[in-house]
């Protein structure tokens, strides 16, 4: 039960001064110098208020039964000693020890004012106070009658708003009860907000300055009564964002390769005096990403097949925003086959082509397919992004082509085979003629066609049908005296042989690329 409690006081005399302890207070009172008084004990005996006890079966204060203790019951959490009076400046406030209920104050002799309070853990305190004559020889007791302090307690706000708009501004007041008329109680205000806390001040009214972040607000008041009684009471809202992003409208939703779409961002009500500003960014099926600022409506260009990932956010001046992301599609379309393919021989290119081909609109790019003269497929030129190229690849004197329209992974169908394509070759050398320059040497030479870089000798041994094969033979100037060669230009050979005996020969002409063909035996020659 809660019963009463005595706090012991220790009194000791001395030359200068007289001691009190005890209860956890000592005190020192000035006397006449040779005055000398023993040690005495004195007490501060705390009566709770009639009709309180504590039942530790119920956890309740109840009917008080009366009872004295020599220690503090474990529903005391502290117990404050406050001595006052004349001269004492500033007070003599002690802790006293919970579990002996003794300590040690020094005070002056006179008029001196015990005042003690009792903290719990019920929610309650209890204090009370006495006034005491303090002289030499005082042994007390002191008594003092407690008296229950009960905590305020907060009823409510008003007005009451959940969700005030925007850079609005408040004022607010609170309703508190304290069953302690005389209680002179301290009311503090604090404002939690998304971008740290506001301390709004003390009193029972206050006003809210206006908030532009949206977002939860948290408003708390505390309640404190001084004499250890404390409430708290908190209330949260919402400002809304301002920043609202209703929808981002496109111009074409189903696009198709080389397209383009134009995406408009719609806002909700933007309050007044909001400066909105936008970012979008762009980020095509192959990775790159366009970033555009500060306009409500982007054109966007469909070049590949695939999702276009689009985002817009809008930014006010104070930190609001708000993010809208769609997707829309870049289809191929309809992939024909080129019209208008042609094919014909390259001016600088030794057995090259130059193909063309008119343009597919939903082409990204174009493959070349290569055949030879029997329409046997040689290879497939891909990744063609204009709308021509040169071929000089392995075929022989005659191609033919076809070109196909590519979007993506979709392949169009082939156009009509353009050729064949027939390169002028080279012809068989001209006006070939030999004459021995000197024993055992035969000297040829040959008119050359215009395309000719090199050419190719081959001459037999007629008696024995066996011979040489000599390539790449650069032409030389045209031999002077022999007026076959008055016009073109001329390729010259010298080569040793057998005297008397006959040699038959055939030149061939290359042009990087092949070599002419023999018709037979150009020559016979009898080595001199």
């Amino acid at each position: 039960m809660l019963g009463n409690l005595r706090l012991q006081l220790l009194l000791i005399a001395s030359v200068t001064a007289m001691a009190i302890a005890g209860c956890g207070a000592s005190g020192s009172i000035d006397k006449p110098k040779g005055d000398v008084s023993p040690a005495t004990t004195a007490s501060i005996e705390l009566n709770w208020p009639e009709g309180y006890q504590y039942d530790n079966s119920t956890g309740r204060l109840e009917a008080d039964g009366g009872m004295t203790s020599l220690s503090a019951p474990s529903y005391v959490t502290r117990i404050i000693l406050t001595v006052t009076g004349e001269g004492i400046d500033p007070p003599i406030v002690v802790d006293v020890p919970l579990d002996t209920l003794r300590t040690t104050v020094s005070v002056a002799a006179g008029d001196r004012v015990f005042a003690v309070k009792v903290e719990t853990n019920l929610d309650v305190t209890f204090t009370g106070a006495v006034t005491v004559a303090i002289a030499p020889g005082f042994a007390g007791p002191l008594v003092i009658p407690l008296e229950v302090n009960g905590p305020p307690v907060i009823l409510g706000i008003s007005p009451v708003d959940d969700r005030p708009a925007l850079g609005s501004s408040h004022t607010i007041t609170v309703d508190v009860s304290d069953p302690d008329p005389d209680d002179n109680l301290e009311v503090r205000w604090r404002l939690f907000t998304p971008r740290g806390t506001l301390d709004l001040g003390t009193g029972l009214t206050v006003t809210v300055p206006p908030q532009y972040r949206y977002g939860k607000y948290t408003l708390e008041i505390t309640v404190d009564d001084g004499h250890g009684g404390r409430d708290r009471w908190r209330k949260s809202f919402t400002v809304e964002n301002p920043v609202n992003i209703v929808r981002v409208a496109f111009s074409n939703t189903s696009p198709i390769v080389g397209d383009t779409v134009t995406a408009t961002v719609e806002m909700g009500g933007v309050p007044s005096g909001l400066n909105i500003h936008f970012i979008w960014e762009i980020k095509s099926p192959t990775g790159k990403v366009t970033i555009i600022e500060n306009v409500k409506s982007v054109d966007i260009q469909i070049a590949d097949p695939g999702g276009y990932n689009v985002s817009v956010t809008a930014k006010d001046q104070f930190g609001n925003e708000d993010t809208f992301v769609a997707t829309i599609g870049g289809a191929c379309g309809l992939l024909v086959a080129p019209a208008s393919v042609t094919a014909g021989q390259h001016p600088s290119t030794n057995g090259g082509a130059t193909v063309t081909w008119g343009t597919v609109a939903t082409a990204l790019s174009y493959n070349l397919v290569v055949y030879n003269a029997s329409m046997v497929l040689q290879t497939t030129v891909t990744g063609l992004t204009g709308l021509s190229t040169v071929y000089a690849g392995p075929v022989s004197q005659t191609g033919n082509f076809e070109v196909q329209a590519v979007c993506g992974t979709a392949v169009g169908p082939a156009s009509t085979t353009a050729g064949p394509v027939t390169y002028p070759g080279i012809l068989k050398p001209l006006n070939l003629a030999s004459w021995g320059s000197s024993a055992s040497i035969i000297d040829m030479a040959w008119e050359t066609d215009t395309n000719a870089t090199s050419f190719k000798l081959e001459w037999i041994d007629d008696l024995s049908n066996s011979g040489t094969i000599s390539g790449a033979i650069s032409s030389a100037t045209c031999p002077s005296g022999a007026p076959w060669f008055a016009t073109g230009s001329c390729g010259t050979n010298s080569h040793a042989c057998t005297s008397g005996r006959s040699y038959k020969y055939n030149v061939q002409e290359d042009d990087g690329t092949y070599f002419s063909t023999f018709s037979g035996w150009t020559g016979f020659f009898v080595c001199p």
